[in-house]
């Protein structure tokens, strides 16, 4: 697993880690905010009840894909869907401008969390 992993929020409104335990408290203040952890620390986090809701809830996302198979969040299997982090523009387009038809073909292409 790589040292530094990057983990972007995915919601409007700011996000809050504060683990005591850890001594670690992050803070997103929106969409798109990157914030650092170690390998070490994410795979802590976990057992965090809040931390780890965010995660598999999409609010959070984990970028390397190593350290989402470590810690069970993506299938060790190719054939599996991934997680995938979707930009305003695409959720624009999901929301606004894609045909009912096709929005329901595209969304069951698409995780369930």
């Amino acid at each position: 697993m790589t040292d530094k992993v990057k983990v972007i929020s995915s919601v409007n409104g700011r996000c809050v880690v504060n683990n005591r335990d850890l001594q670690l408290k992050r803070v997103w203040q929106g969409r798109g905010d990157v914030v650092t952890f170690t390998a070490e620390q994410i795979e802590q986090l976990m057992f965090d009840p809040a931390f780890s809701n965010m995660v598999n809830s999409g609010m959070l996302y984990i970028e390397d894909m190593e350290v989402k198979k470590a810690i069970g969040l993506e299938p060790e299997d190719a054939e599996s869907p991934t997680r995938i982090l979707m930009d305003e523009k695409t959720l624009q387009r999901f929301w606004k401008n894609m045909p009912l038809s096709q929005f329901k073909i595209e969304t069951q292409k698409l995780t369930k969390v």
